[in-house]
């Protein structure tokens, strides 16, 4: 016989994670633009080394979703959050 109560935590949190997704593909579906996939898409998406890419999403530079190996980013999400990283000069 199976102990319910051992799996009670367990159950809670996979049902947690699932929500998040769920609530991540929602809004990446409702986007009007498309997604972008991968580290390789981010980078032909910027005009960017692979490398690059993968460092920039490493550090937090640029928001996105990730479940297990595949990550998606949202291209205005990308712009803005490049936009509000880059130095304003007064010239």
């Amino acid at each position: 016989m199976v102990n319910t109560l051992s799996l009670e935590p367990l159950l809670t949190e996979l049902l947690r994670r699932v929500e998040a997704l769920a609530g991540g593909v929602e809004n990446l579906s409702s986007a009007s633009t498309p997604v972008i996939k991968g580290i390789q898409g981010l980078a032909n998406f910027l005009g960017i080394s692979r490398s690059v890419a993968q460092k920039m999403k490493n550090e937090g530079v640029v928001p996105y979703i990730q479940y297990d190996r595949v990550v998606l980013f949202e291209p205005n999400k990308v712009l803005e959050a490049l936009a509000a990283k880059t130095p304003r000069y007064n010239r």
